[in-house]
């Protein structure tokens, strides 16, 4: 996020949203720096520092200007993306809610979501009057507009220790949605990836990721996860990265109480997997720049309970 603060340092002091448009560098540097910790950060599902209010400022003066581009698409959403986390993730990271605490992330969220909505609209008129937008970009802000749209819609209510995890159910359909575009996308024949912006590619694998993380129906998440393991890239080391593997680990984890569940409604094999065994919170221990990277995950019941969740241990790239 420091990267982030000396972007709209950079924009505010040097007027640089001025010159977003000048050229595609220009462009390309703005989408790296608002981008790169970010996707760092959700592939090791790790908590976001809160934005400052520099960074409203900085999104508010990006969308008086046209938008022209996917890329340009991308850096708006993606801010979005980032503020509307940073008020889920404040809110879902207290140990206990009251009412009040609700109102106001309610509060907050709806006035993100005019930002959200005034940049759909744009989207959708920029899609429509222009040609030869490149399908990897488009799959990738589609995707990332259904997600966006899950977490806009997704109830916020008063907790006790943790929140409900089960708050993810309702939205099966538009995960499945995500799904099928990111799986249209990455696996299309070599003539439609052909010349891909490589931009693009980690954003669809950290969706991806995403929906494997909060998705908690089997055929999609299994799905998500074969694809996501299949997607892994290349890399000059011999161990895999980080993100997926802790998905993976934290799928298994929920999913190994099929026939010792007591809880009401039980888990269910297959079908179902109870609040009280869903990962909540999960803690980077110890996260080696090499290769041994430790994460603590907290299921509800390990919260409510005060036990000290399950530790897993990872070989593997923080990032690739």
């Amino acid at each position: 996020m420091a990267l982030h603060k000396k972007t709209v340092r950079l924009i505010r002091d040097w007027r640089f949203w001025e010159g977003v448009d000048t050229s595609d560098e220009a462009m390309h540097l703005l989408f790296i720096s608002i981008s790169y910790v970010r996707i760092q950060e959700e592939s090791l599902l790790v908590t976001a520092d809160t934005p400052s209010d520099g960074w409203q400022e900085a999104l508010a003066y990006l969308q008086e200007r046209p938008l022209k581009s996917i890329l340009k698409a991308s850096i708006e959403l993606e801010m979005v993306w980032i503020s509307l986390h940073a008020i889920l993730e404040e809110l879902l990271a207290q140990s206990s809610t009251t009412s009040v605490d609700v109102a106001a992330a309610h509060i907050k969220r709806a006035s993100l979501q005019s930002r959200f909505l005034l940049w759909e609209e744009r989207y959708l008129s920029l899609i429509y009057s222009t040609k030869n937008i490149h399908p990897l970009g488009a799959a990738a802000l589609s995707v990332r507009r259904i997600l966006t749209r899950i977490c806009f819609e997704m109830r916020l209510e008063p907790f006790e220790h943790v929140g409900d995890e089960t708050r993810w159910d309702p939205f099966d359909r538009e995960f499945n949605s995500a799904w099928c575009v990111i799986e249209e996308a990455l696996t299309a024949g070599t003539s439609y990836n052909a010349d891909a912006p490589a931009r693009f590619g980690p954003s669809l694998r950290i969706s991806l990721q995403f929906i494997v993380r909060f998705c908690r129906k089997q055929d999609i998440r299994h799905a998500a996860a074969a694809l996501l393991r299949s997607e892994i890239p290349k890399s000059l080391s011999s161990e895999p990265p980080t993100g997926p593997l802790l998905v993976e680990s934290i799928m298994a984890l929920e999913e190994g109480h099929w026939d010792s569940c007591c809880q009401v409604p039980k888990c269910r094999q297959g079908e179902f997997i109870c609040n009280w065994h869903r990962v909540a919170k999960v803690n980077a221990i110890s996260m080696d720049k090499l290769r041994y990277h430790e994460f603590q995950c907290l299921t509800v019941g390990d919260i409510v309970n005060g036990e000290p969740g399950t530790n897993f241990r990872l070989i593997s790239v923080l990032w690739t």
